[in-house]
């Protein structure tokens, strides 16, 4: 068995075993040996499942340092690799917390979010093994993405009885958790209660009331924060937050590089909304860059046009502005238009 797992290891393998007699050497057992570095260094399953076998033959299966880190490696591979870390995982002597998030972890973001759950439950805690202040927004997570409120108000229940209430990080998830949940209340009461507040607590809030049509709130939160980021924006953008408060106050405080972004974010939200065409284009213009103003219009023409009946497109300066008749469109675009023509001045004016 020996040989023919040294005839397949990888180069890297075969080398290790060639500075050593044999992989039976006694200092071959020791979880300090290289022989555990290497499943950092696997490049396929193939190669990773070549390391196992040696580490069944020298009997390092056994250690739960070795056996975690063949945990880790296995939640990272894609598709089949959580479900073969869970295998592993059964077979591990005294796994730790840390282990088991790294399998939830990795099923959350293969989208098998039941599956996450099933292992904490059937897994986890059937081990006695204590989830921690990094599991509970994994938890969180995944009762917010699946809707599942009960569940959701466990976990929050579990955080009070463990202590851990007080831990940003799990404070965050639980604040993002009722936002989504449409509890702002609840949301708000952790918010105000928090001994401590960073960008993401504020992003938190700020995304839940946008979402929950609370536009005024929205605006109100995202000014009193004391930093932003592009999350802050796009919660306001994809809130419609932006669009509905003071569009040309908004928008005008945006760098350039961000301004484009997020755009172009709402072109693709709304494909036939002139308003984001507009912005993007008086954007490029700002900043002489006249081949991009040109593209926005052709799309103005391709895009915005191509679906909406009764349609005329009229020449402004430079641009291409759409007004469409039946609908209600053509003064809210005009404002828009107008809007934007001062958020161009802003912008150059201030050299974003």
């Amino acid at each position: 068995m020996a040989g023919r797992i040294r005839m397949a290891f990888s180069p890297l393998t075969r080398e290790l075993l060639r500075t050593k007699a044999s992989p039976l050497n006694p200092d071959f057992r020791t979880t300090e040996y290289p022989i555990i570095s290497l499943i950092d260094t696997c490049g396929s399953l193939t190669e990773f499942h070549q390391i196992h076998a040696l580490m069944l033959v020298c009997g390092l299966s056994n250690d739960a340092f070795a056996a975690s880190r063949a945990v880790q490696f296995l939640a990272s591979v894609p598709s089949d690799g959580p479900d073969r870390a869970i295998l592993v995982f059964t077979h591990t002597p005294e796994p730790d917390a840390f282990t088991c998030n790294t399998i939830i972890k990795s099923l959350i973001k293969n989208n098998s979010l039941k599956k996450a759950l099933k292992f904490y439950y059937h897994h986890m805690l059937e081990r006695e093994i204590q989830p921690n202040h990094c599991t509970f927004p994994l938890l969180v997570k995944i009762s917010s993405e699946l809707k599942w409120v009960l569940e959701g108000e466990k976990n929050h229940c579990w955080v009070l009885k463990l202590g851990l209430e007080w831990d940003l990080y799990v404070r965050n998830s639980l604040v993002h958790m009722y936002s989504i949940f449409g509890n702002l209340m609840a949301a708000r009461r952790l918010f105000d209660t928090s001994l401590e507040l960073d960008i993401v607590s504020y992003n938190s809030m700020v995304d839940g009331y946008a979402k929950n049509g609370e536009v005024a709130l929205a605006r109100e939160m995202f000014d009193e924060m004391p930093q932003r980021n592009m999350v802050s924006w796009n919660s306001m953008v994809n809130g419609r937050a932006g669009l509905l408060c003071d569009f040309k106050e908004l928008i005008g405080q945006m760098p350039m590089e961000l301004g484009e972004r997020i755009a172009k974010r709402v072109i693709d939200m709304e494909p036939q909304n002139i308003g984001p065409y507009l912005l993007l284009s008086h954007i490029y213009a700002a900043n002489g860059r006249w081949d991009d103003v040109e593209k926005v219009r052709r799309m103005i023409k391709n895009r915005v046009s191509e679906e909406k009946p009764g349609c005329s497109l009229v020449e402004v300066d430079r641009f291409g502005v759409n007004s469409i008749v039946g609908d209600g469109l053509v003064h809210k675009t005009s404002m828009m238009y107008s809007m934007l023509a001062e958020v161009a001045t802003h912008m150059k004016s201030s050299g974003s």
